[in-house]
């Protein structure tokens, strides 16, 4: 009986250890729900581009096909994100010109149908990120490039995620970094990229 009662007891404290163990451990462990993740609406975020040709007009086109996640912990301030571009999807108001930006000498969007964006580094000001570093490919070709942050409500450090994810950011890229070098000078070299996304967990 005694052995029985001995035997119960150490039963209890061992469970009562295993029990403090793994609360140490959740402790210890960041949690992964600190981390909201949001998935890219394609039919709400806009991707554009803007670029100069004959030295003074501008000629603005915008791709439909955007897909992506954003990836963050407002409160660690890190976080990723990653989206790719259909550029089989640009659209700059008229036929014939949209089939010449897909053309060879620019996008060569027939062999290369995916512009895409992976972030190397999230840049805080305060409490809001001013600054994404990442690399991006176009035409089979990586550059680093850093998108400046005009807008991003995606909550706020110690409060519950919201379930949409708004985020204003531009870039500007000169083409030439990435093989697109025809035409110069008649078309300009810089080109600014603006984009609106609007993701949802």
């Amino acid at each position: 009986m005694r052995k029985g009662n001995r035997m119960a007891g150490t039963a209890d404290y061992t469970g009562a250890l295993a029990a403090l163990a793994l609360a140490l451990l959740a402790l210890a462990t960041p949690s992964a729900a600190a981390t909201a993740i949001y998935r890219v609406d394609p039919a709400r975020t806009v991707a554009e581009y803007t670029i100069a040709y004959f030295g003074v007009l501008r000629q603005r086109g915008r791709f439909s096909g955007t897909h992506g996640t954003l990836a963050v912990d407002l409160d660690a301030r890190e976080g990723r994100v990653e989206f790719t571009i259909d550029a089989r999807s640009v659209d700059t108001g008229f036929p014939l010109r949209d089939a010449f930006v897909r053309d060879g000498a620019l996008l060569d969007a027939e062999r290369h149908a995916s512009i895409t964006f992976v972030s190397t580094r999230l840049v805080f000001a305060d409490d809001r990120l001013a600054r994404i570093d990442g690399r991006l490919t176009l035409r089979g070709v990586t550059r680093d490039v850093s998108l400046d942050v005009a807008r991003f409500d995606c909550g706020s450090p110690g409060a519950e995620a919201p379930h949409d994810c708004r985020a204003d950011a531009t870039a500007t890229l000169r083409r030439s970094d990435f093989g697109m070098d025809a035409y110069t000078p008649l078309i300009g070299d810089d080109i600014t990229l603006a984009f609106e996304v609007v993701a949802r967990r």
